[in-house]
């Protein structure tokens, strides 16, 4: 009986211990917001951003017991918005349907000119010269630090995501397995023996010679500074957002709900805390990531 007492003890001693020292996961964040999001974006816990349906923006943090809260950003824009690239905390790009294109200065976001009426999918911005937005009909611009241009197009492609690391390496993915790179001075098309019925949806370099990129049917790609090979994703989900924290390891969200964890040419497949579309994922250090989705819903790891 004493033993039986004793082992009762121990375990709710491991219980209460469980829930006071919670082990890192994916939780939902309890919010009143029902719009649909499309993108997040963050580099702390004190500055992190959620753009989408109707133009909304939203500042979210985090209160001194843990919880998500938010506030409503007045917009300048009530076109639907896609993308989101900050270069730091005061300074950052959103894009989006219509050709939208707004600048936030640490104060507020203001509309700026845009040279298309395409819909804007996404933006890079790399650094205070140097932005690519892409969107529709393979249409994709550049910031010089002062005004938004159009670039010649290698495609007409629907584009769906942009990335650079610096002014010689950037990534453009889209329909079809649209793979663009620029160098510097140009894009060219990259051949792949990815199936043309494939759309890729988003794209992340994660150093010199390394990067990632996803889409339709669980597709899930690695470039080794030469070549784009698939890799295991453990779902037929679409999936449709990535991101990094180490060059090889970062988190994926899918159509479904799901989260992927990425590490190299491995995979995991978690549970998804939230049965609904994920549109994107921030991942912020190895134990601080958002992702954001449909009908509001947030999502943070910690």
């Amino acid at each position: 009986m004493r033993r039986l007492i004793s082992l009762i003890f121990i375990l709710l001693f491991l219980i209460y211990c469980a829930e006071d020292f919670p082990v890192h996961k994916w939780r939902i964040a309890n919010t009143d917001i029902w719009r649909d999001l499309y993108a997040v974006w963050g580099e702390s816990m004190e500055c992190i951003w959620a753009v989408g349906e109707w133009g909304c923006i939203y500042n979210l943090s985090i209160d001194d017991n843990g919880n998500v809260n938010y506030t409503d950003i007045t917009s300048p824009t009530n076109s639907t918005l896609i993308g989101l690239s900050f270069i730091s905390s005061n300074d950052g790009f959103s894009v989006g349907y219509n050709g939208v294109i707004i600048k936030y200065d640490g104060n507020s976001w203001t509309q700026v000119n845009s040279p298309t009426q395409a819909n804007l999918k996404s933006v890079a911005y790399i650094s205070g010269k140097l932005a690519f937005a892409v969107g529709d009909g393979g249409v994709i611009l550049k910031y010089d630090g002062t005004n938004w241009a159009k670039m010649e197009s290698v495609t007409n492609e629907n584009l769906n995501s942009v990335y650079g690391i610096n002014e010689n390496l950037a990534f453009a993915i889209g329909e079809h397995a649209t793979i663009l790179k620029y160098d510097g001075e140009k894009w060219s098309q990259i051949d792949t023996n990815i199936s043309k019925s494939i759309d890729l949806s988003d794209v992340d370099i994660t150093g010199a010679n390394s990067a990632y990129a996803c889409g339709r049917d669980g597709t899930l790609l690695v470039w080794n500074g030469t070549d784009w090979n698939q890799i295991t994703s453990n779902t037929t989900d679409d999936i449709t957002a990535l991101s990094f924290h180490y060059p090889s390891t970062g988190w994926a969200v899918t159509s479904n709900g799901y989260i992927i964890l990425i590490d190299g040419n491995s995979t995991q497949l978690l549970i998804a805390p939230k049965v609904i579309v994920l549109n994107d994922v921030i991942s912020c250090s190895e134990y601080d990531a958002w992702a954001v989705g449909n009908m509001g819903v947030i999502l943070r790891y910690y």
